[in-house]
């Protein structure tokens, strides 16, 4: 594992001389400049972001887990250039979102890890490149992108437990199974409750009828013999 990042280390270096394609020789690499700012835009990337508004963009992500790429991809393709991208930061951040924008196939994504809940940076991007495909505002898209992150890795740090130690990480959903056993203790608490106050006095109203019928057929059969005695004529002595 260890000889594993650090071959992926040693290709975020190599990546120096992919990003900054068409920059002059001596322009720092991608992890001496994620290093030191928060967004990082190649000669190439240019056309899309100014050096402006890339302040602007420093200025709104503040001290916040967030960064920024504008460049263009290499011949391997967007993929390829995102994974050298998250494999840079990953060996100077513990937690961090970054979007990268290809100025080479106008393209935006985003990746997270820690910040947000597992493709979190990923939704946030797809809905600001659909909210600005009819204007082709790179420049508000990356605005929303950096709104949009911060207002979330905020709510999801209220949610996180306190002392837990995590700014950023979401807290954990909650079970149904908690709420499916408390709906059913409820279901239960209704019917018994029903069959008390429904059911038990019609039971016990019931239960005093019949025994008001035993009771009353029990007064006619002793009653039956005593007229029986009376109607009988008294018996004539023997001649």
């Amino acid at each position: 594992m260890r000889r594993l990042l650090a071959l992926l280390a040693c290709m975020g270096c190599m990546l120096a001389a992919v990003w900054l394609s068409g920059a002059p020789a001596r322009a720092s690499t991608l992890g001496d400049c994620l290093a030191q700012h928060h967004v990082c835009v190649t000669s190439e990337g240019r056309s899309l972001i100014s050096q402006s508004q890339q302040a602007q963009l420093e200025r709104q992500i503040g001290h916040d887990d967030i960064y920024l790429v504008v460049a263009a991809s290499g011949s391997s393709g967007y993929d390829a250039a995102m994974r050298q991208i998250i494999s840079v930061l990953s060996a100077q951040q513990k937690q961090f979102v970054v979007g990268f924008l290809d100025s080479r196939l106008k393209h935006f994504g985003a990746y997270n890890q820690g910040v947000l809940p597992p493709g979190g940076a990923a939704g946030i991007a797809t809905t600001v490149v659909q909210q600005h495909q009819a204007d082709q505002d790179v420049f508000a898209a990356l605005q929303d992108f950096v709104r949009d992150v911060q207002q979330q890795a905020g709510s999801a740090a209220g949610t996180a437990s306190p002392g837990s130690g995590s700014t950023g990480a979401a807290a954990s959903p909650p079970s149904h199974t908690l709420r499916n056993v408390l709906i059913l203790l409820g279901v239960i608490l209704l019917v018994v409750i029903g069959g008390f106050l429904v059911w038990r006095p019609r039971r016990t109203r019931r239960r005093q009828e019949l025994n008001e019928a035993k009771a009353a057929a029990q007064d006619d059969l002793i009653a039956f013999p005593s007229r029986a005695t009376r109607r009988r004529p008294p018996s004539r002595p023997p001649r």
